[in-house]
C-alpha cells in the first residue's frame, strides 16, 4: 500500500512540479535616478549600485535562480537592445522571453537627497559631534510576471544612511533600501514544496537549503486537488484547504524535516507545502498526567520554550445517537497549562487550573503567555499592644529654640496600660499563578483609643500552597513596612508648646513582618483571614514646630519621655479577615 501511495505521490510531483521550481528572475535597472547636491561629477549612478544590491540579496534568498547583470547585458548587446531612459512594459516583456526569465523586478526611484550636517560645539567653545552626510532614497518597485505581461505585485520602499562622507551615506542608504524591497516582496516569495514522508508527526519535505530552507520556518499543509495542477502562477486558491501546520527542525541541502503540530491526522504523502511568515500556535497531547503534573509530546523541535501556556481542549461531538451520524464538535477550554521543563520533542507542565478535569490524552492549545492577576482587599481585625505607661506628676519646663519656653503640668497617676486596637487595611497585589506567589502593598490605618491612632505601609511577598487545589490556599510570607503612630498630651500642651502648629506627639517605626494567611477562592471573590507577626515598636516620640515663613517648612524635636503618658508602644500581632477581588 505504501509503494502504490509513492508512487501516485512521485507522479503528482512530476506533474506539479514547474509550478513550484525557483523562478528564473532578474532586475532591470531603476529608472529616475537624480545626483544630489554634494554629488561628485564622477559619482557612480545610484541606478547601477541599487540593481547589483538586489540581484545579490535575491542570490542569498535561495528561492530564484537569479540572472545576474553581465549575462543580462551581454544578451541585450547581442539583440542590440539597451536600458537608456524609461523601459515600458512591452519592452520589458520582450527582453524577458529573450533572456528566458519568468519574472523581472522593475522600479524607479521617487526621491534620493543627500544632506551635510555641521559640527556641532557647546558654548565653550568644544566640539559635541563630527560633521557628517546623512542620505535618503525612496523608490516603488513593481514584480513583472513575462507569461502573463502584467504586474503582480508592487511595494513601495526607503532607506537611509549616515557617513562621514558623500558616498559612504549614499551607499548605506541603498543597502537599507534594497533590504526593505526584498523585504516587501518576501510575503509573494513563499516557499513551496511536497510531503515526501511521514512517521507520525514527523514528516520530510522536499526542500532544503537549496531552496532557502531554515531551521525553525513554519509551513502551512494543504490538501491537493485538480486546481493545484492547472495552477501556473503558484497561488493557492481558495478551494485548496488548509489541513495542518509544521515546524522545520532539520535541514540538509535538498531536504528537511520538521514536526506536525496540527492536523497531524489529516496529513497525507504528497500534500503541498507553503511557507508561512508567521509563527503557529502550536498543538499537542497530553501524554502523561500526575496530580498537577503533566508531560505533553512536543519540545523544542516546535519551538516551545520554559514558560509556554497552553489550553486544555475538551471536545464534544453533535451526533444523532440512533444514527451515529456526526453533524458537529465543539470544544471549549477547561484547564490550562505551564510549561517548567522542555526536553527535545517532549515537555512537562504543571497545571495551573482545571487540575481536576484534565485527563491524559486531551489535546492541548498553546495560547498567549499568562498574565499576572491584579487585584484589590478589604480587611480588618484586631491588634495586640504592648505598652509601657508613666505615672509621672508634676510640672516641668519645656523649651526649644522656635517658639522659646513653656511650663507645663502633667498627672498620669492613674494611668493604665493598653493591649488592644482595632486596624483597618486595603491593599492592592498582584499574583502571578504560574510560580504561586503574589506581593502586594497595603495601608494600614490603627485606631487604639481616643489618644493613640496611626497608619503603616507594608509592602509584602507570599508564596501559595494548595491544600484543594485551587480552591483553599495556605500563604506564609514575609513584609516591610513603615509606620507612624500619632499620641495626644493633656491640657493641650503639645499646641502649646508648638504655638498652635501641631496637636499630637508622633514616633515612627520600620518594621519586618511574617505573615500566615488562608484563602477560599470562589472564581474572581477571595474571602481569606491572617495573622501577622510585626516588629513594630515606638519609643521616641516627637513634636512639629513651624520653621520661617513657609507653611511647609517644620522641624521635630524629640519631647522628654518621662511627659509621654505611653513612652514605649510595640504591635507585635495583628490579626486580620477581609475579602479580595481579583481583575
Amino acid at each position: 500500500m505504501k509503494t502504490i501511495i509513492r508512487l501516485s505521490f512521485l507522479l503528482l510531483y512530476f506533474s506539479f512540479a514547474n509550478d513550484i521550481k525557483p523562478k528564473n528572475i532578474t532586475v532591470i535597472p531603476f529608472e529616475g535616478w537624480k545626483y544630489p547636491k554634494y554629488s561628485r561629477q564622477n559619482s557612480v549612478n545610484g541606478r547601477e549600485i541599487l540593481t547589483d544590491k538586489i540581484i545579490v540579496r535575491l542570490i542569498k534568498t535561495n528561492r530564484f535562480n537569479v540572472i545576474n547583470r553581465e549575462n543580462l547585458d551581454e544578451v541585450l548587446k547581442e539583440q542590440k537592445l539597451q536600458f537608456s531612459g524609461i523601459v515600458d512594459m512591452n519592452t520589458a516583456v520582450e527582453i524577458g522571453n529573450l533572456i528566458g526569465v519568468d519574472k523581472m523586478i522593475k522600479g524607479s526611484f521617487t526621491g534620493n537627497s543627500v544632506e551635510y550636517v555641521k559640527e556641532k560645539y557647546n558654548k565653550k567653545g568644544k566640539k559635541t559631534s563630527d560633521a557628517y552626510y546623512t542620505a535618503n532614497i525612496s523608490a516603488s518597485i513593481k514584480m513583472l510576471e513575462v507569461e502573463t505581461a502584467m504586474y503582480t505585485e508592487a511595494v513601495e520602499a526607503r532607506g537611509s544612511g549616515i557617513g562621514n562622507n558623500y558616498e559612504t551615506a549614499q551607499n548605506n542608504a541603498l543597502d537599507e533600501l534594497s533590504d526593505n524591497i526584498i523585504k516587501g516582496f518576501e510575503k509573494f516569495f513563499k516557499i513551496k514544496g511536497y510531503l515526501t514522508e511521514i512517521n507520525k508527526s514527523n514528516v520530510i519535505i522536499d526542500r532544503g537549503k537549496n531552496v532557502g530552507i531554515k531551521n525553525g520556518m513554519y509551513f502551512e499543509v494543504f490538501e491537493l486537488n485538480e486546481n493545484s495542477k492547472n495552477n501556473k502562477t503558484g497561488l493557492i486558491g481558495s478551494d485548496v484547504k488548509k489541513i495542518g501546520t509544521m515546524r522545520i527542525n532539520y535541514v540538509d541541502e535538498k531536504y528537511a524535516k520538521g514536526r506536525v503540530f496540527s492536523g497531524q491526522n489529516n496529513i497525507r504523502i504528497g500534500n503541498l507545502i507553503r511557507e508561512s511568515k508567521h509563527a503557529f500556535y502550536t498543538e499537542a497531547k497530553i501524554l502523561e498526567k500526575t496530580k498537577n503534573k503533566v508531560v505533553i509530546n512536543a519540545g523544542r523541535d516546535l519551538g516551545l520554550s520554559k514558560g509556554s501556556t497552553f489550553n486544555v481542549v475538551e471536545t464534544n461531538e453533535i451526533k444523532d445517537y440512533s444514527t451515529g451520524e456526526i453533524y458537529a464538535s465543539e470544544t471549549k477550554n477547561i484547564g490550562k497549562i505551564f510549561l517548567t521543563e522542555i526536553g527535545p520533542n517532549f515537555a512537562k507542565g504543571k497545571i495551573i487550573k482545571g487540575q481536576n478535569k484534565v485527563k491524559n490524552g486531551m489535546i492541548i492549545k498553546e495560547t498567549k503567555s499568562l498574565q499576572p492577576h491584579f487585584g484589590v482587599s478589604l480587611s480588618g481585625g484586631p491588634i495586640e499592644l504592648v505598652s509601657k505607661v508613666n505615672y509621672t506628676v508634676g510640672t516641668f519646663e519645656i523649651s526649644n529654640r522656635f517658639t522659646g519656653s513653656h511650663e507645663v503640668e502633667v498627672d498620669y497617676s492613674a494611668n493604665e496600660s493598653i493591649d488592644r486596637g482595632f486596624h483597618l487595611n486595603i491593599s492592592s497585589y498582584i499574583r502571578k499563578t504560574e510560580y504561586n506567589y503574589f506581593g502586594g502593598l497595603g495601608l494600614d490605618l490603627f485606631n487604639i483609643d481616643a489618644k493613640l491612632g496611626g497608619w503603616a505601609f507594608e509592602g509584602s511577598l507570599n508564596k501559595q500552597l494548595s491544600l484543594l487545589p485551587e480552591i483553599f490556599y495556605i500563604s506564609p510570607g514575609i513584609g516591610f513596612g513603615y509606620g507612624q503612630l500619632k499620641q495626644s498630651l493633656p491640657n493641650d500642651i503639645v499646641n502649646v508648646i508648638t504655638n498652635r502648629y501641631s496637636d499630637r506627639l508622633h514616633s515612627n517605626s520600620l518594621y519586618f513582618s511574617l505573615n500566615l494567611n488562608t484563602s477560599i477562592y470562589l472564581g474572581k471573590i477571595n474571602i481569606f483571614g491572617g495573622f501577622s507577626y510585626r516588629t513594630m515598636s515606638f519609643s521616641d516620640w516627637y513634636y512639629s514646630v513651624k520653621i520661617g515663613n513657609k507653611e511647609e517648612s517644620k522641624e521635630s524635636i524629640k519631647i522628654p519621655i518621662d511627659l509621654v503618658p505611653f513612652s514605649k508602644i510595640s504591635i507585635p500581632a495583628v490579626l486580620k479577615i477581609g475579602i479580595r477581588y481579583e481583575f
